[in-house]
């Protein structure tokens, strides 16, 4: 069987990788996760990289090494390989009238947002200088061994979030999570406002009216039909 591929390259590290068309195998590790959603489609992305910068085969560190916006661009394409018109319909349920949302685009349509103007790839950071306290702070894109760390993480802590970003302050290396506890929250939220500013890649926020009026904003890559394709929701 000869399967349809595309090769694309990554907007934050720049690699080249080349994706393959998914068949019922790899949609099978979807569904043969231990509760860990995230994970299972990584699995499924991960089988479905035939090559990355230059390696083949690929198996999921490499994989978890990349940035999110990286790892975006891979899932976004292995779903328009799968989608014979590059669409996808949304079937999230409207939280007013608890319809779905039957909200068709197209993954080309999506907005794309280029690599800041001076990063350097393949490993891209940004820096920042913290308004109350004065420390330079350097960051980068957190990788899928940060995320999958994140959600198998008891409650939501904005501050880890950011704390995973985060390269050295003030040339420091060695960073606890308990040193940022202590910050200023206007020291926070200007870290954050700058990671949110330095993103690149797809913007997988998809925005419409619903058909009862109602404004919704849907994020594509937790939406049952992105993570289930094909099965009837």
């Amino acid at each position: 069987m000869e399967y349809l591929t595309n090769t694309i390259t990554l907007p934050a590290s720049g690699f080249t990788a080349i994706i393959r068309e998914a068949n019922a195998f790899s949609e099978q590790l979807l569904f043969e996760a231990t509760g860990d959603t995230l994970s299972a489609l990584f699995d499924f992305w991960v089988s479905l990289i035939v090559e990355l910068n230059g390696k083949s085969p690929v198996d999921k560190d490499d994989f978890l090494k990349l940035a999110e916006p990286d790892r975006v661009a891979i899932g976004l394409t292995i779903y328009k390989l799968i989608s014979a018109d590059g669409s996808l319909t949304l079937t999230t349920r409207c939280e007013y009238c608890g319809d779905p949302a039957n909200f068709k685009i197209k993954i080309d349509e999506l907005d794309y947002v280029p690599l800041p103007e001076g990063a350097v790839q393949p490993d891209p950071t940004f820096s920042i200088v913290l308004p109350r306290q004065g420390f330079k702070v350097v960051f980068g894109y957190r990788n899928g061994f940060d995320e999958l760390e994140e959600m198998n993480t008891k409650g939501f802590n904005p501050t880890r979030t950011t704390w995973k970003a985060i390269r050295s302050i003030d040339g420091d290396i060695d960073i606890k999570l308990s040193r940022l506890m202590e910050w200023p929250l206007a020291d926070h939220i200007a870290l954050r406002k700058a990671i949110t500013e330095a993103h690149c890649g797809y913007d997988t926020r998809v925005r419409f009216a619903h058909k009862c009026g109602k404004s919704m904003v849907v994020n594509l890559i937790a939406d049952p039909s992105f993570l289930t394709p094909g099965l009837s929701w």
